[in-house]
């Protein structure tokens, strides 16, 4: 007798990304899918305005398709949505502006099957520029890697660890992980351009905490859709306001002024100033200055402070 098909969940949370959204299902629905698995796509619409549901609606032909609406805004309200939603043992997910290779799910399935007290899994995120990238951002790279969600280590990794977290646009999970842990809809991003960052890390690490064992997988990459308007100056800003926001990346400090620490203050004006005098040298020069200014700002003007 057959052994039952294994269940796999592939989980995409989206917010008014369509187009990418469609690029992304379509790699889902091109990738090789084994008989002895039975295959769900659950798609998290988190109140998007665009053609999102138009979209998901398309790639229903075409995929077995299981949308759910969440109203609730944040990346962390739609993962767990996503998971109360999904059927599956296993959970693979991605961002909505990821390609995908033809044989991703298939390796993340023998992975799986071959290291059952594995709960933890992720690989490679690599960029996929659309058209041609600014000189200044591919001489940053190394840098900004982690603001366009960025994820590679050396040959030879196996273990994830403290040190070596995947991303959230490449992991998978047991469904065993979920039933113990959530995702903390205080942390993440919400809408457009507003909430923080470290919704993912906080929970693979909360993971790693419980005794939950994790393996990079270096052959299952993803490329990571970087449209022209992500590679600017602004983009950058932006990521780092959010970064600042984020509990516990900047400490408090003990003089305030207005109910911020007062080297803050200093550390924002100071960095602002010397970006703007340095903004049109080369990018090794001003980046330093740019980033933390932005930070600063964040923690300032974003982040609850208690």
């Amino acid at each position: 007798m057959p052994a039952p098909a294994l269940r796999v969940s592939i989980c995409i949370c989206t917010f008014n990304r369509s187009r990418l959204l469609r690029q992304t299902l379509e790699r889902v629905a091109g990738a090789s899918v084994a008989n002895d698995v039975s295959l769900e796509v659950v798609v998290v619409d988190n109140n998007s305005s665009d053609g999102t549901p138009r979209v998901i609606e398309e790639a229903a032909r075409s995929l077995p398709i299981r949308s759910v609406r969440e109203m609730t805004p944040g990346i962390a309200a739609a993962r767990n949505a996503a998971v109360r939603a999904a059927g599956g043992e296993i959970f693979l997910w991605l961002d909505d502006d990821v390609l995908i290779e033809q044989d991703w799910i298939q390796r993340y399935v023998s992975a799986v099957r071959a290291h059952p007290g594995v709960s933890l899994f992720g690989g490679p995120v690599r960029p996929h520029f659309e058209g041609t990238p600014p000189s200044w951002v591919l001489e940053l790279l190394p840098e900004i890697g982690q603001a366009y969600a960025l994820r590679d280590f050396p040959e030879g990794r196996v273990d994830i660890d403290s040190d070596h977290l995947p991303y959230g646009a490449n992991f998978g999970t047991r469904r065993a992980i979920h039933d113990q842990l959530g995702f903390d809809m205080a942390l993440g991003r919400v809408g457009a351009d507003g909430g923080c960052l470290s919704e993912e890390s906080t929970f693979f690490q909360a993971a790693i905490n419980m005794g939950f064992k994790g393996l990079w997988m270096a052959d299952c990459p993803v490329r990571h859709v970087i449209p022209v308007e992500r590679q600017t100056v602004r983009y950058l800003r932006g990521y780092y306001r959010l970064a600042g926001a984020t509990p516990g990346v900047v400490a408090p400090g003990a003089a305030s002024l207005f109910g911020r620490p007062r080297w803050l203050w200093r550390e924002w004006l100071q960095n602002e100033v010397a970006y703007l005098f340095l903004r049109r040298s080369g990018a090794a020069r001003w980046f330093p200055h740019l980033k933390r200014a932005a930070t600063a700002q964040g923690a300032l003007f974003a982040r609850r402070w208690r």
